[in-house]
């Protein structure tokens, strides 16, 4: 009992010393993180914005050893100037919680090594000037990454560099959904429709 008491206590301080390690490069990498995120989204219009990474040690830490160490993060915005940041699902609106994925993806597409990142739907509650901004800062990722997106928004899909239209058809027999590939007049056309839609 002695030895595997050792064992246990030496095992113990491993863990806490490589926890410790693992924490201490959250909370620098964390700090990055947030002021970059911050700039891009002032990028897409929510310039009061304040974005924090908050990081406090599970209150049993010591006893039950995750495999991802002893910290609990937690990702806190505010978007407006008078705010306090606070949870997400408490704070942001869909077209604000939209315009965070794509500010944290950005910042995590140029420390990381997928090649393709899929946006379904970015542009939700959004529009106008702001949806031009969304394109910008796609069309900004796209010189690092294959991207692939969904959009119903003109002001998006006219910064794509390529362009594919899913259409939708029903013959009584069920529905069937069909893509075809757009260039020149007819992308034109097509960006016409969304405007007009």
């Amino acid at each position: 009992l002695k030895e595997l008491e050792r064992i246990r206590e030496k095992a113990k301080s491993e863990f806490l010393g490589e926890a410790e390690k693992l924490s201490k490069s959250r909370t620098t990498l964390s700090k990055r993180i947030a002021k970059e995120v911050k700039k891009h989204l002032a990028d897409l219009d929510l310039p009061h914005a304040k974005f924090i990474v908050e990081q406090n040690s599970y209150p049993d830490a010591e006893s039950e050893w995750r495999s991802d160490g002893i910290d609990r993060v937690e990702l806190l915005i505010s978007t407006n100037p008078s705010q306090e940041p606070g949870p997400l699902k408490k704070v942001v609106s869909g077209g604000e919680l939209s315009r965070l994925l794509l500010a944290l993806k950005t910042v995590l597409a140029n420390r990381d090594r997928v090649p393709v990142l899929v946006f379904d739907e970015a542009e939700a509650g959004i529009g106008g000037e702001t949806a031009f901004r969304v394109g910008e800062k796609l069309t900004e990722l796209a010189r690092s990454h294959q991207l692939i997106i969904v959009s119903h928004l003109p002001q998006i899909a006219s910064q794509a560099n390529g362009h594919w239209v899913i259409e939708k058809s029903g013959d009584g027999g069920g529905t069937k959904a069909g893509a075809r590939q757009v260039s020149s007049e007819d992308r034109v056309e097509e960006i016409g429709r969304m405007l007009g839609a």
